[in-house]
C-alpha cells in the first residue's frame, strides 16, 4: 500500500502523510527476561510517532496519503482541533498551496483509513465488523487522537460482534491484553473487570506485559501491586502456620491430648511440601518473578499430609485416621486470600464525569 492515495474528501484542504505504516504491533514475549536496564520497544508513545504538521520537504516524501477535511478532523478529534487551529502547533499554518500537510508515522494503514472514513461520515466505507487485532489498532489511534465520541456507534457494533466471535479469553496472554486495551479505551466495565482479574491472578512475570499499548500506567501498577500482595499473603500465611505447628503451645483442634503428635506431623508435612514446591529455602521474594497467584494457590492445594491414627482402641480395624490435615487447616487460608481478589473497577481509574463511559 506504500505510495497509495486515499481521497476521503473531494474538497480536501489537508493531506496526511502516513510513513512507516504497519510497524510491529503489540509484540508479546512469552517470558520476560531479567531486567537489563534497557527499555523495550513500544508501539505507542515510545515509538517516536511523528504525528505532527509536515515540513515543506516532508510533503515530497514517500508514504500513504489521505486527502481529508480539516473541519472534519477538528470536529472529531481534540488532537486535531489543537494541531490545526491558529493557537495550536507552530507549524499549523497552510502551506503556499493553501493545504495543510500533516505527518503521521507507524500507524496501521487500514486502521487509519477506517478512522478517517468514520471522521468524514463515509459510513458505507466503514466495515460492519473488525477483528480484535484491528479493533486494538483502532483503539491506539482513538487514544492518541482523543476521538472516542466520534467512534461510539461503530465501536458499539464491533464490540457486540466480537463478544460472540472472539470473546475475552480465560487465560493471560497477548489476546487478553488486547481486550484490556479495548475495554479501557472504549470504557467497557464488564470486559475491563474480567481482563484485569485474569491478568492479576495468572500473570507470572514480575510485571504485566502491556506491550507498549496505551493502557494507563496506574492500571498496570495496581495489578502488579495486588498480585504481589496476594502472593506475599499466601506465602506469609504458610510461614505463620510453620511457626504455629512448631510452637509448644500448639493445640490440636480435634483432641488436645494429641497436640504434640498433630503439630509434629503437620510441621513436617508443611515443611517438606513447601520445600518441594519451591516456597522455601530460599523464600520467594518480591516481585515473585515466575509465580502467579493461581500458581501459588495450586501449589498449596496440592500439598499432602500423612495419614496417622489416634484411636486408643487395641484393635487396628477400629482405628480412624486423624482429621487434622493441611487441606483442612492451611488450604482455607490461601483460598480466602484468592477469593477476595476481583477484577478492577474501571470507574476508579476515570474522572468522576467519565464513570458511566461512552455507551
Amino acid at each position: 500500500m506504500a505510495g497509495a492515495i486515499h481521497i476521503i474528501d473531494q474538497r480536501a484542504d489537508t493531506v496526511i502523510l502516513l510513513k512507516d505504516a504497519g510497524s510491529s504491533f503489540a509484540v508479546w514475549k512469552e517470558r520476560v527476561p531479567p531486567d537489563d536496564g534497557k527499555q523495550p520497544r513500544k508501539c505507542h508513545n515510545d515509538m517516536n510517532f511523528n504525528n505532527n504538521v509536515a515540513t515543506e520537504d516532508e510533503t515530497l516524501e514517500s508514504g500513504i496519503r489521505y486527502h481529508v477535511s480539516s473541519r472534519h478532523l477538528m470536529l472529531a478529534s481534540k488532537h486535531f482541533m489543537k494541531a490545526l487551529s491558529e493557537d495550536g502547533w507552530k507549524e499549523s499554518h497552510r502551506k503556499k498551496d493553501g493545504v495543510f500537510y500533516v505527518s503521521a508515522q507507524d500507524w496501521d494503514a487500514r486502521a487509519f483509513l477506517i478512522l478517517m472514513n468514520v471522521f468524514h461520515l463515509r459510513n458505507q466505507a466503514v466495515p460492519r465488523s473488525v477483528s480484535l487485532e484491528m479493533l486494538a489498532k483502532i483503539a491506539v489511534l482513538v487514544d492518541y487522537y482523543d476521538c472516542a465520541e466520534a467512534m461510539v456507534v461503530f465501536v458499539g457494533i464491533w464490540v457486540e460482534i466480537l463478544k460472540k466471535s472472539d470473546p475475552v479469553p480465560s487465560t493471560y496472554g497477548r489476546k487478553l491484553m488486547l481486550w484490556m486495551l479495548v475495554s479501557w479505551v472504549f470504557r467497557l466495565p464488564q470486559q475491563f473487570k474480567h481482563t484485569t482479574n485474569i491478568a492479576l491472578t495468572q500473570c507470572d512475570d514480575k510485571s504485566i506485559q502491556t506491550m507498549g499499548l496505551p493502557i494507563s500506567g496506574l492500571i498496570s501498577s495496581v495489578i502488579d501491586h495486588m498480585r504481589i500482595k496476594a502472593i506475599e499473603d499466601m506465602i506469609s500465611g504458610l510461614y505463620k502456620w510453620i511457626d504455629t505447628f512448631r510452637s509448644a503451645q500448639y493445640t490440636c483442634l480435634q483432641d488436645n491430648a494429641h497436640s504434640f503428635q498433630c503439630g509434629a506431623f503437620l510441621l513436617g508435612a508443611l515443611s517438606k511440601e513447601m520445600d518441594y514446591h519451591g516456597l522455601s529455602s530460599p523464600r520467594p521474594e518480591v516481585p515473585f518473578d515466575g509465580l502467579s497467584v493461581q500458581g501459588v494457590l495450586k501449589k498449596v492445594l496440592e500439598m499432602q499430609s500423612p495419614t496417622w491414627y489416634t484411636s486408643r482402641e487395641p484393635k487396628y480395624y477400629d482405628q480412624k485416621p486423624h482429621s487434622c490435615t493441611l487441606a483442612s487447616i492451611v488450604n482455607p487460608m490461601a483460598e480466602n486470600i484468592v477469593a477476595l481478589i476481583g477484577g478492577l473497577d474501571i470507574s476508579y481509574f476515570l474522572s468522576k464525569g467519565d464513570v458511566v463511559g461512552l455507551w
